[in-house]
């Protein structure tokens, strides 16, 4: 009995330490966090602009950085709208018919010490139906 009791002095001994560090790691968080504060308002001061907001589209502007309208977007407020590529026209996308000759192509990339992935690229074919090529899953074509 006396055993059970020491090990768990022993455990919430342990816990303390961990509590202890994460106290000290979580105070110097919150001063690094005033200090940087303090940091912001002084940058603020010393720009000559009133507001916040104004610093911020100056430097925007400066540095050629573009905003995104999230209001503007259909698909609702924070998702930029998405892009016109072939996936979004609403249409299938398009499947690789994989003929003998693919196959053929595909395994002889492959015999050469071409990587699976390089392959998918090269081919426009996914990672897995080169995988199933180099398996023998097509040799019956």
């Amino acid at each position: 009995m006396n055993k059970v009791k020491l090990n768990e002095l022993k455990e919430l001994e342990k816990q303390e330490k961990r509590l202890a560090k994460k106290k000290e790691r979580l105070e110097a968080q919150l001063k690094a966090e005033k200090e940087m504060a303090k940091w912001y308002d002084e940058v603020l001061k010393e720009s000559g602009y009133k507001r916040p907001r104004d610093l911020i589209k100056a430097l925007m502007s400066h540095f050629g950085i573009r905003t995104v309208s999230l209001t503007q977007s259909k698909r609702g407020p924070g998702r930029p709208a998405k892009s016109k590529s072939a996936g979004a026209s609403g249409g299938k996308r398009k499947r690789t018919k994989i003929t003998a000759e693919v196959r053929d192509t595909v395994k002889e990339a492959l015999g050469k010490g071409m990587s699976k992935n390089a392959a998918s690229k090269k081919f426009g074919i996914s990672y897995i139906v080169i995988k199933k090529i180099e398996d023998g899953a097509y040799d019956n074509l």
